[in-house]
């Protein structure tokens, strides 16, 4: 029997966005952001930016798209992003961002889709921004079709079209681009975009040195690193090619963090597969020597009671969202989330009213 930290719930119905990602969270109250990551290093107490039409969070860095443009909180990427500035502690306006239909960031580059084309800007690690040199400051178009969604990752860039077509470039030491050629070495890499070979996908997420897609029938695949599981519970170091991990149920989201992954069926049924250390699949402590697994587990159900709608990860913590509030599970590494705290009882729940009071 699983035991829940829980709060009574008053919240009216829709009025709250919350999204999370790599760098941290942030809620919405209607279309104006009231609360973001609260690290005294990083940020002030309090933002409020009214308009928000839709949040991008990269590893490094948060985008709020509004009616005045894209404005940016975090790290200077590649030096240039932001101008004279090493780091934003409140949202800026980027003009040249202004626009974006999509966004995604790592620590050192950059993807964003606009007027229907693909551009990517900043460090050209292993050919992840194409073939535009060691580094660019010029948003260079890469030549994909139709193109709907982006993710960045440390060495790869990876873009999804409307199709439902996965295409990535960058490096292959991971596996990443989905294939290794018989009779050359590991470490491949490309700087022209390679079709992954894929059902057609709906939604495409990452995390560290692997990737998590989301078909159209439900079904859920992964491939890349896989030393802590999180393309698979097996010995095999990297998954070149996209295996099935979950279908069993038909899953409606998916949430990839640095060594585990979640996904969210259309019953409202949330699954966490990976790397169960520090309670980032939901296993209390002191369940987990009940387990026939070591550290890395397949998908195992999180024992959440309320029907979630949505899932994101944040470094090893994982998020629930139903439709008062939060549901928490794993370790605030870097105490981003003032709200959060390790339980013995695994799962913990916060409820959008207390939020808002962070």
């Amino acid at each position: 029997m699983s035991f829940f930290i829980k709060v009574q719930k008053r919240v009216a119905k829709g009025l709250y966005t919350w999204q999370a990602g790599e760098f941290g969270a942030c809620l919405l109250k209607g279309q104006t952001l009231l609360w973001k990551t609260k690290t005294s290093s990083f940020f002030e107490d309090t933002t409020i930016l009214h308009d928000v039409q839709r949040v991008w969070i990269g590893e490094r860095n948060m985008f709020f798209s509004t009616k005045k443009g894209v404005f940016v909180l975090g790290l200077n990427i590649a030096d240039w992003l932001l101008k004279n500035k090493g780091f934003a502690h409140e949202p800026v306006h980027v003009p040249w961002l202004d626009g974006a239909e999509d966004i995604s960031s790592s620590s050192h580059h950059l993807l964003l889709i606009r007027d229907g084309a693909v551009y990517a800007w900043g460090e050209n690690i292993r050919g992840c921004c194409g073939d535009s040199g060691r580094k660019t400051r010029t948003c260079y178009p890469l030549e994909i079709p139709d193109p709907v969604s982006v993710l960045a990752l440390g060495g790869n860039s990876l873009i999804l079209s409307r199709k439902g077509e996965v295409y990535a470039l960058g490096c292959n030491a991971d596996g990443v681009l989905g294939y290794r050629e018989s009779g050359t070495l590991v470490f491949q890499w490309s700087k022209k975009p390679v079709r992954i070979e894929l059902p057609p996908i709906r939604k495409i997420a990452g995390g560290g040195k692997r990737v998590i897609a989301l078909s159209w029938d439900g079904k859920v695949y992964a491939w890349g690193r896989n030393e802590d599981g999180e393309v698979l519970c097996s010995r095999s170091p990297v998954v070149y090619r996209p295996l099935i991990v979950f279908d069993k149920e038909r899953v409606v989201d998916v949430a990839a963090g640095e060594r585990h992954a979640i996904l969210l069926t259309e019953n409202g049924k949330v699954y966490a597969w990976g790397d169960a250390l520090n309670g980032k699949l939901g296993i209390p402590p002191s369940k987990m020597n009940q387990q026939p697994y070591d550290h890395a587990f397949p998908p195992v159900p999180v024992d959440i009671p309320d029907r979630v709608q949505k899932v994101f990860v944040s470094g090893e913590m994982s998020f629930a969202m139903t439709e008062c509030g939060i549901w928490c599970w794993g370790r605030d590494l870097f105490k981003r989330f003032a709200f959060c705290k390790q339980s013995e009882q695994g799962l913990w729940f916060v409820p959008f009213s207390h939020l808002e009071c962070c």
